[in-house]
């Protein structure tokens, strides 16, 4: 009887050893290193990270990094798999090129093209909020000016709203930014994060051929 409780424990561990494929494709599997006893975030929930980037090569990229990701905002492979993570759960994810830097890698971190990404991330809290305030969540002004004028008044550059960065490196803005409800403007600042970083690591690529 003891045997098979020794062989059905070790039958169990070989399971959670087993790395889970996120989305069925081979783009994003989840390996258990510690199991976590809280529940799985929600979309929309802001999930508090911890963890360190590795290339295949073991290169490191990022060290003890901390971020907080709104759930099912990115649609990359870290965001995929901390949506499948419970809160003290720390595991290992393979994370395949189109769900991490792309085709064209990111040269300023030391990416290489088409590179398959290794993050060892830890779930630290999942809350309802959206990140502080003091959290960057867009480019800040070039010039570092607080206010500018417009039609002979001074117009704090929030209320301007966030910079968007264009596809050949030049920038703009939103021209509806003031007519936006404040729940539409926090939806637009995400999505206009997500795509800024994807276009900046472009350009930076085609800068580095």
């Amino acid at each position: 009887m003891r045997t098979a409780r020794v062989a059905l424990l070790v039958v169990s561990v070989m399971a959670a050893l087993e790395p889970e494929d996120v989305l069925g494709d081979g783009s994003v599997l989840k390996t258990i290193v510690r199991a976590g006893a809280g529940g799985k975030p929600r979309p929309g929930q802001v999930a508090r990270l911890k963890y360190a980037l590795r290339l295949a090569d073991d290169t490191l990229i990022e060290e003890d990094a901390a971020r907080s990701i709104t759930v099912g905002n990115e649609g990359d492979g870290l965001d995929l798999g901390v949506a499948e993570m419970r809160v003290g759960e720390r595991s290992r994810l393979e994370v395949r090129f189109d769900r991490g830097f792309g085709e064209a890698g990111l040269g300023r971190r030391r990416v290489p093209p088409r590179a398959t990404l290794f993050y060892d991330v830890e779930l630290l809290a999942v809350a309802d909020e959206a990140p502080s305030s003091n959290d960057p969540l867009a480019l800040p002004a070039s010039d570092g000016a607080q206010s500018v004028t417009v039609g002979g008044e001074a117009v704090a550059m929030e209320e301007l709203g966030p910079i968007v960065i264009n596809t050949d490196g030049t920038t703009a803005r939103i021209t509806n930014w003031p007519d936006m409800t404040p729940a539409e403007q926090e939806k637009t600042r995400r999505v206009i994060v997500a795509r800024n970083a994807k276009r900046l690591a472009k350009l930076e690529a085609a800068r580095e051929l």
